[in-house]
């Protein structure tokens, strides 16, 4: 009676198979067998490696899934256990087992007698798969199955191959409607190697079939969502079967399905909480309805946000390399504006050594011997002009050294020594004294304005003070260049703004490609799509932008590094670290330009970084004491 049940079970599971192919031609999940078989083309779970392994590639976490069905009770059962792991470097690998079995079945001889009351019979089914998604369009995965079945005590084993490929044609063809988006064809080719299971003499088949299928989401409302889903199937030596079915999806939470498995109706639930999923399916088989359940769970991040963190990870390694390179440069030229101010002072050109020290200023205030070299220079300067009876430039340098050096004796001394001098000469009285004195402190602080009231008191009450006059046509041409760099700074915020407030847009990526290649070829702005609209070449194509930034920098070519950073930022300001990576280039070759006497072009590139970073301290820095050495410029040294 137990072999009897045997063969109804087994075409209880196989249909109208009549012993045609193996039980793992049905496919396993609830999901799926609630929707008739009608899987092909939607396969996004864990079971896809069952239905198309193409749809192993849609998965972005991992997930497990498993199940035990008892079918038709006398110790006939299906258990199926899956679990599928994505990499969103590598694609989604998946390792799969399946089992059907009866026990209880009596061993019997050829005269009739028991030979064994509790044989067992069982299928077995070990699957490694695999699925990767080829863009927006395209997925495509194999299946390797090694089966294995054991019947009282005999033992046959086969290997399979399973193919599958899954495409979304609407997306290929551009079409918006988000319908027409979503429908996806799938088509899997089962067993192009043919498992081959021998027991005894006998063979169990498990013949080459085709399923192709189609699937579509249909608008139902904002919380609701339904998917329809048809395939068809022929296997070899049987006729084509039809699987068709229905889901709706209410709050992300509770999902009702039903379906026809070649006319044999099916149907099923399923309840999704956080991280786990429940499932049931329904099946009104023609010995007895089946019922299974089973149980899902999601866990880990997602592909996106582990790309995501791989991303940042990298970054973070590139702005340590670029960060450390800015480093190395900077110290480097800091050395040589050191190296090169101290060789001025040793051949007594004064004013290099004080040009090369302002410059040490500005692009590191805080270098250790800054001070003592302004004040040496300073120094030397102001000493130079004395032995020239030069006692205005004497008395302004004295005074400059002072103000960096307040305890220099040396300073101290020789501001008494030609002030003393000065006062003899002129025959000022103690109040022009005050006045003349006040007016020297201010102009070596730079404060002009108070400089420009002293300086024009002292000549209208002695129109024969010639230092005085003198010092103050020196103040009266800061003041000028002062207000000259105040409209060229108003002059740059206004621009930025304007560049800003246009959003001009960048060249399409691909010519932006070549313009990073040809600089000299100007090419007219056109209107470019957002990032997040672009097309999958035109990302790729940023992509490539942004590396070989990265690539020029560590080269040490930063025009080119800027050139193709200012693209990438054009098209998508968030891209990556693209803004810091521009900011830190902007900032390192302003800084080359500074050493080397380019203050304007210093200037444009320091501001260029503003645009980039406005609020970041150390721009506003470099562009602060720039701009204040521009001032500076016409009144650095001897003011003769």
């Amino acid at each position: 009676m137990a072999g009897i049940l045997l063969v109804w079970a087994a075409v209880a599971t196989a249909a109208d198979d009549a012993g045609l192919r193996s039980v793992f031609a049905r496919g396993a999940g609830e999901r799926a067998l609630g929707l008739g078989g009608a899987y092909g083309a939607v396969a996004d779970d864990a079971t896809a490696a069952f239905w198309n392994p193409a749809g192993l590639g849609l998965l972005k976490r991992t997930e497990f899934q498993a199940s035990h069905t008892d079918l038709i009770g006398l110790g006939f059962y299906e258990q199926y256990g899956t679990v599928a792991v994505p990499s969103w470097r590598l694609g989604t690998f998946a390792v799969s087992l399946r089992r059907f079995g009866v026990d209880g079945i009596e061993g019997r001889d050829d005269r009739g007698g028991i030979t064994d009351p509790d044989l067992e019979n069982t299928e077995s089914e070990l699957g490694f798969a695999y699925g990767r998604s080829l863009g927006e369009i395209w997925s495509v995965g194999a299946a390797f199955k090694y089966q294995q079945q054991n019947v009282a005590g005999y033992t046959g084993n086969g290997l399979g191959l399973d193919v599958g490929v899954l495409a979304r044609p609407f997306v290929a063809g551009g079409v918006s409607s988000p319908v027409l988006r979503s429908v996806r064809v799938g088509l899997t080719l089962r067993n192009i190697v043919e498992p081959n299971v021998r027991l005894l003499e006998e063979d169990v088949p498990d013949p080459t079939g085709m399923r192709l299928g189609t699937a579509f989401q249909v608008p139902v409302g904002e919380r609701v969502h339904m998917m329809a889903t048809a395939d068809l199937e022929k296997t070899r030596d049987m006729g084509t079967e039809v699987h068709a079915g229905l889901e709706m999806v209410l709050l992300d939470l509770l999902a009702l399905r039903v379906g026809s498995n070649d006319g044999t109706l099916a149907a099923g639930a399923g309840v999704r909480w956080r991280d786990l999923a429940f499932n049931y399916a329904f099946e009104d088989n023609e010995i007895d309805t089946v019922h299974r359940f089973g149980l899902g769970i999601t866990f880990g991040s997602t592909t996106d946000e582990r790309r995501l963190a791989d991303q940042e990870k990298v970054e973070r390694e590139i702005n340590d390399r670029l960060a450390q390179a800015f480093r190395t440069d900077n110290e480097r030229r800091i050395a040589t504006l050191v190296a090169e101010t101290k060789s001025a002072l040793a051949q007594e050109d004064h004013a290099r050594a004080l040009e090369q020290v302002r410059v040490l200023h500005v692009l590191a205030p805080d270098h250790p011997e800054a001070d003592a070299l302004e004040v040496r220079a300073l120094l030397a300067t102001a000493l130079a002009a004395e032995s020239e009876d030069d006692l205005a430039a004497a008395a302004l340098a004295f005074q400059q050294c002072l103000r960096v050096d307040p305890g220099k004796r040396e300073a101290r001394s020789g501001l008494n020594r030609v002030n003393a001098e000065s006062d003899l000469r002129t025959a000022r009285s103690s109040e022009l004294r005050a006045v003349y004195d006040i007016g020297l402190a201010a102009f070596a602080a730079g404060e002009l304005d108070s400089a420009l009231v002293a300086f024009e008191q002292v000549t209208r009450l002695d129109t024969s003070d010639e230092e005085a006059r003198r010092l103050l046509g020196h103040v009266q041409e800061a003041i000028l260049t002062r207000e000259k760099i105040a409209a060229a700074r108003k002059q740059a915020a206004d621009d930025a703004r304007v560049r800003k407030a246009a959003q001009t847009p960048p060249p399409a990526p691909s010519t932006a490609v070549a313009v990073a290649e040809s600089p000299a070829v100007e090419v007219p702005a056109t209107v470019a799509p957002s990032f997040e609209s672009m097309s999958l070449k035109e990302r790729a194509e940023i992509a490539d932008l942004y590396r070989r930034g990265v690539d020029a920098s560590e080269a040490g070519r930063r025009a080119d590094a800027i050139r193709c950073w200012e693209l990438v930022l054009s098209a998508e300001p968030d891209y990556r670290q693209v803004a810091d990576h521009l900011k830190q280039e902007y900032l390192a070759q302003g800084m080359e330009a500074f050493a080397d006497g380019r203050l304007n072009r210093a200037i444009d590139l320091w501001e260029k970084a503003k645009t980039v970073a406005p609020n970041d301290p150390r721009v506003n820095g470099y562009l602060e004491r720039a701009y204040e050495h521009k001032a500076r410029i016409r009144t650095a040294g001897r003011p003769g």
